[in-house]
């Protein structure tokens, strides 16, 4: 796994976070837009930040970690249901 630069300390770009979580930019941007259900019900959009000097869109990696942890959690939580 490579390491992903992080922008001033603690912003990422949504490539960066897209390779670093194993999703596409395209489901990172969708996150932006529509958000992800969080284990307590509730909908958390992820934030964009700023943009970097190439245009990308930033995120902050405490933001990006919980909606990855919310995704982890969504689902790892179903693997019992997953019939073989």
């Amino acid at each position: 796994m490579r390491a992903v630069p992080l922008v001033d300390g603690h912003l990422i770009t949504a490539p960066d976070l897209a390779r670093l979580t194993g999703k596409s930019a395209k489901t990172i941007y969708a996150w932006t837009k529509r958000g992800v259900k969080l284990p307590d019900g509730t909908r958390y959009v992820l934030p964009i930040v700023g943009l970097d000097h190439q245009g990308n869109k930033l995120f902050d990696i405490v933001d990006a970690q919980r909606v990855v942890h919310a995704v982890t959690v969504r689902g790892t939580s179903r693997a019992h249901t997953i019939a073989a």
